[in-house]
């Protein structure tokens, strides 16, 4: 079957509207997406050491997800908490008497019910760091954040987790046959 002219344009003519309507809902973040429930990758290094996180692969809830293994740092305090509130996620970094360099690595950040979101930015909200500019780092589904505990007093940190959805492909097409629709709209000029 041939498609003729005006079946074509009566095609782009629906087609548009509701490929932009489309679009606006799949480029819109998806309201109650969270790490919470989310299985992480969690990783804390105190000095020159390895990873001694407790556990390495911890589920996102109540409470800290992953702390320095107190077998191996008796009198220290290191932990890491992602915790969701109105409608926002935040990291809590707690540590205190390492005496040291501090590395914190998450991977595997993917957010539930928006999987596409990517971290874009994190936002220093409070804490009482020693460090005035602690190291930190995010690529889209990660976060590194480095610091120091000379002090070997109790110090805390809190920062916002900023994501944005990624454009899926079906709002990509509603985009483009908007783009089409309009040109099709456009009336030739006339040239003197």
């Amino acid at each position: 079957m041939a498609i003729t002219k005006s079946l074509y344009r009566s095609i782009v003519r629906l087609a548009a509207p509701l490929g932009l309507a489309v679009s606006a809902v799949l480029i819109s973040p998806v309201a109650g997406a969270t790490l919470i429930g989310q299985t992480i990758g969690c990783s804390i290094q105190v000095g020159g050491s390895g990873n001694v996180a407790v556990p390495t692969n911890p589920v996102v809830g109540a409470g800290p997800e992953c702390a320095i293994d107190p077998s191996l740092f008796p009198n220290s305090v290191a932990n890491a908490d992602f915790f969701e509130e109105s409608g926002d996620t935040f990291l809590d970094i707690n540590f205190g008497n390492v005496g040291t360099f501090l590395f914190y690595d998450f991977t595997d950040l993917f957010w539930l019910d928006d999987p596409t979101a990517f971290i874009n930015g994190l936002e220093f909200v409070s804490g009482n760091l020693s460090d005035p500019d602690p190291e930190v780092a995010f690529d889209a589904h990660s976060i590194s954040i480095s610091l120091v505990d000379f002090e070997g007093i109790p110090q805390s940190a809190r920062w916002r987790i900023s994501t944005t959805p990624v454009p899926m492909p079906g709002a990509l097409m509603g985009v483009a046959l908007l783009g089409m629709y309009l040109v099709r709209r456009r009336k030739p000029t006339l040239n003197s």
